[in-house]
């Protein structure tokens, strides 16, 4: 029974706490409370949008840690394999990414959630044998007494916060230890209970970076251990590893060079496989692939084992593109992907064999670069055809960043072509350009989803539709004229818009907050100049973006009068 009080006695402090610190954050407290962490908050006072830039180098607000980097985070801290972020309500996305610090909210059921998963991740933990590495890494001495005990949190926090803890933080729950051996008569529990503690913390479950003035709304470095959480959580999705934990307890990081060698470090990784799954995932809707559902009366060569494969080729093409130091161009032009055989059928190349993936050469096919890869073609489509449409629309967006202006109301909808009577879709695409309400936003996107028309709903080369030779020309908004899926990533490639598209995207995802607008995209139009423009190559533009003012800025949010 006293145990059982224990419990509900930690559970309540854990959850008052967390309540305690998002009321905090989002309303303010005195300083020396957790509201000193304060950072900012849209629509919470202060200055309105036209008394700032639409660029705000150092603005990078308050921001949990969301499924993927809850997982991640836990597996390197603890060396499990279990995902409790997996049963955690999803995440919202804002300007195409789940990282956005405006959008990540938290819930009552996440706090429960989060509360559950600390227990069952410190039990898991505790249950493991003593000659367990990841155990005797954490539990570096096995004393129930207090000494043993604060060496354990020490360095456990330190890993856990992304930062030293400071001793009042050691302190408080070496008293939560004490007050739980006592009223439990068991030294474990003490431990359990303080180790749990750390895993609810705000400051393990947020991404924390302190405003040591709250009024003071200038631009100011943030520090060693504030950017060491950037970078990782940018290109890894987790938290810092021991080596860039000890280069921010140095202070190296405030060196461009050592940033540098750590990105390089970082990208020749495993662990950067999380800019492909997360990144590109979210950027070229990979992650969203499991939404769409070809009609198999259309498309009966469809199945579950060629969907993973689409979805496995574009994330490994990223991926190589990265380590390659290949060029953002690249992207649209390469000449070889990775097929395993049910993907190679699928395209119509050899079969790799072994029933692993492979890098084949695309040499002498009508393929090439992320425009005829089967992910892209399946998510740009209705179930049951090709949408020139949505193809161009994607491009526009997706890859030049261009905003475009949502369909009038009341549209009549696409009268697709009937089997066998000799039209195609782009003859009745024809016909929609012919109504005024459409033929705006219609002359902009059809033509250039008409050089993606050699590829079906589920990306197999065709030459004809509906018995009728396919017309795969098309025309650029500049009015530059292509034919076919080649030519038009020449040209998108090609355009300055697509590399700072890039650009935008990546800062985007790795800073959690938008860079739109013009001064937006004239500070990552610099970026992208400095690293050489549409010839940059990835690596370049992520270190350009680390090593840019905005990733190593912020400033306080404006505090309410």
């Amino acid at each position: 029974m006293q145990s059982e009080r224990a419990t509900t006695s930690r559970r309540n402090r854990s959850t008052a706490a967390g309540w305690s610190f998002l009321f905090c954050a989002l309303v303010g407290c005195s300083a020396g409370t957790s509201g000193s962490n304060r950072e900012g908050g849209g629509g919470q006072g202060g200055a309105t949008a036209a008394d700032a830039p639409s660029l705000d180098r150092g603005r990078v607000m308050l921001r949990r840690l969301n499924r993927t980097e809850y997982n991640n985070t836990v597996r390197d801290l603890l060396g499990t394999a279990l995902r409790p972020a997996d049963k955690f309500p999803g995440d919202d996305v804002d300007h195409g990414f789940d990282t956005i610090g405006a959008a990540v909210h938290t819930s009552p059921v996440h706090l429960e959630l989060m509360e559950s998963a600390a227990s069952a991740l410190v039990d898991e933990l505790l249950a493991r044998p003593a000659n367990d590495e990841q155990r005797a890494r954490i539990l570096l001495c096995d004393d129930p007494g207090n000494d043993c005990l604060a060496r354990v949190l020490e360095g456990f926090m330190r890993r856990a916060y992304r930062r030293p803890p400071v001793k009042a933080e050691v302190t408080d729950l070496l008293a939560l230890a004490d007050e739980v051996r006592t009223q439990t008569s068991q030294p474990d529990d003490g431990r359990r209970a303080a180790l749990t503690a750390v895993l609810v913390s705000p400051h393990f479950l947020f991404r924390v970076e302190h405003d040591a003035d709250l009024d003071d709304t200038e631009a100011r470095p943030i520090s060693n251990h504030e950017l060491a959480a950037r970078l990782s959580y940018f290109l890894w999705a987790t938290m810092p590893d021991d080596e860039l934990l000890e280069a921010a307890d140095d202070d190296r990081l405030s060196d461009t060079d050592e940033l540098r060698r750590q990105v390089e470090r970082m990208l020749s990784d495993g662990k950067a496989v999380a800019l492909a799954e997360n990144f590109a995932g979210q950027w070229l809707y990979t992650r969203s692939i499991e939404e769409f559902a070809p009609l198999s009366s259309v498309f009966p060569a469809f199945d579950e084992p060629l969907r993973a494969a689409m979805k496995e080729e574009t994330e490994r093409l990223f991926g190589a593109l990265v380590q390659d130091g290949a060029t953002v161009a690249d992207l649209l032009m390469a000449d070889f992907t990775f097929v395993n055989d049910r993907l190679a059928r699928h395209y119509g190349v050899p079969s790799p064999g072994g029933g692993d993936f492979a890098r084949v050469s695309l040499a002498g096919t009508p393929r090439g670069g992320l425009l005829t890869q089967g992910s892209f073609l399946l998510v740009t489509s209705p179930p049951d055809r090709t949408s020139p449409v949505k193809r161009g629309a994607w491009v526009l967006h997706q890859l030049m960043c261009s905003l475009l202006p949502p369909p009038p109301p009341d549209v009549e909808a696409l009268e697709v072509p009937t089997k066998g009577d000799g039209t195609t879709l782009r003859d009745r695409l024809a016909e929609h350009r012919s109504n005024p309400a459409c033929a705006g936003c219609h002359n902009l996107l059809d033509p250039i989803g008409f050089g993606l028309e050699n590829f079906d709903g589920i990306g197999t080369y065709r030459t004809q539709d509906n018995g009728v030779a396919i017309d795969a020309s098309g025309e650029m908004p500049d009015g530059q004229s292509f034919t076919g899926a080649r030519e038009l990533g020449q040209l998108v490639a090609g355009d300055a818009a697509f590399a700072g598209c890039v650009a935008q995207q990546l800062a985007t995802y790795g800073l959690g907050r938008p860079f739109d607008g013009e001064d937006g995209a004239e500070y990552l139009a610099g970026l992208v100049a400095r690293v050489g423009g549409a010839d940059s190559t990835l690596p370049a533009l992520l270190l350009a973006i680390v090593t840019s003012e905005a990733f190593r800025t912020r400033r306080a949010e404006i505090a309410q009068p």
